[in-house]
């Protein structure tokens, strides 16, 4: 009994340690962007489980600052955090929130001193089409096709966006599937006008199979507008990276990842990132993963843990190789250990926790 005393004090004085007026954090992804998802319904953050609303007709700028959207960003700014799972949002796992006393001079000081709720600018993250040419072992086991009412919706979604471009400072592609297959976003990408809309900024998050010398031409009034790409790759190796990613081709993405690699030391592109789900089949090569980020040149190399989605089932356990009951979690651990992770362009998110901390250097004189 008076373990679990303790226990509950401890978290009871960890909690208002960090929403005391002097230690409350601060997360910006609630003031960063609203991501649409399939059928329009709506989030400011995947690891927050309250919704702004639906995005249904021509409501898009109401649910960007409903009610329920004002209450999350309410959240963040009083330090409670009470709509998050921080047990698995990566940021927070991480430590890589910072505290609001240290956001002046940031976009968000004005913002945290006057207690912003509603925005005037509008960001969005366009997810509301699942296709896509790869099945991915943690996100689906067959290939996502569209019936005719879900094409209609999906086109509705994308007009709804259209109409208020002159509202919009960013839009970011696709989280859900891949904007080079969904006809709509890529529609979208080959008509989309930089000149016409100088002001939206784009950022492209796609596996990069289809990304190629070919398909960046048929952007070209889009161009300038591209900011940000990110590749899901999963993989240093064909043999790994064609398990995970069902139905592609090492070959290909490494011709691919070479042409981005270009734009961005050509600064035709402002970042490239590549990104890489740990898992049982992969987790030894995210060492050399992190060598071949460095040859591309990218502004960071992401890693996050596997997720369970549902795609994987009873084999969820078995792949999460960040589970302590895990047979390979101390090899995991082992490997963490290595200094190619201290590089500043490797950000570990949500595995971070689990990289053993040195006390020392090894140097005398350090």
């Amino acid at each position: 009994m008076l373990i679990y005393l303790y226990e509950v004090k401890s978290v009871l004085i960890g909690f208002l340690y960090r929403i005391s007026s002097q230690r409350k954090l601060f997360c910006p992804i609630p003031f960063k962007h609203m991501e649409i998802g399939v059928g329009g319904v709506t989030n400011l953050c995947c690891y927050i489980r309250k919704s702004p609303g639906v995005v249904n007709g021509n409501n898009l700028l109401e649910i960007y600052n409903s009610k329920a959207a004002k209450k999350i960003r309410k959240s963040i700014l009083n330090g409670s955090f009470k709509y998050c799972d921080l047990k698995n949002c990566p940021h927070y796992a991480a430590g890589n929130l910072p505290q609001q006393e240290d956001c002046s001079g940031s976009i968000y000081e004005e913002i945290i001193k006057n207690n912003t709720t509603q925005l005037n600018y509008v960001n969005l993250w366009l997810s509301f089409d699942s296709r896509c040419n790869l099945t991915c072992i943690s996100c689906r086991n067959d290939i996502v096709k569209c019936n005719n009412e879900q094409e209609q919706k999906v086109e509705l979604l994308m007009d709804t966006v259209k109409k208020k471009l002159e509202c919009i400072k960013h839009i970011g592609l696709n989280g859900a599937g891949d904007p080079f297959v969904s006809p709509s976003m890529r529609d979208f990408l080959f008509n989309f006008d930089s000149i016409e809309y100088p002001h939206i900024q784009i950022a492209l998050l796609t596996n990069g199979l289809l990304f190629d010398e070919k398909m960046w031409e048929r952007m070209r009034k889009a161009q300038p507008a591209i900011k940000s790409v990110q590749i899901s790759v999963d993989g240093a190796t064909a043999e790994s990276y064609e398990k995970i990613r069902r139905g592609s081709s090492f070959e290909r993405l490494n011709n691919n990842l070479h042409f981005l690699s270009n734009l961005r030391k050509e600064k035709v592109i402002n970042e490239f990132i590549i990104s890489f789900v740990v898992n049982a089949i992969n987790f030894r090569e995210m060492p050399e993963f992190v060598r071949l980020g460095k040859t591309l040149a990218c502004d960071q190399i992401y890693f996050s843990h596997i997720v369970d989605w549902g795609a994987l089932g009873k084999k969820y356990n078995e792949m999460a190789v960040h589970l302590p009951e895990n047979k390979y979690h101390q090899e995991f651990i082992s490997i963490l250990t290595d200094t190619t992770f201290e590089d500043s362009s490797v950000e570990l998110g949500n595995i971070k926790r689990y990289r053993p901390k040195r006390i020392l250097r090894e140097s005398l004189f350090s």
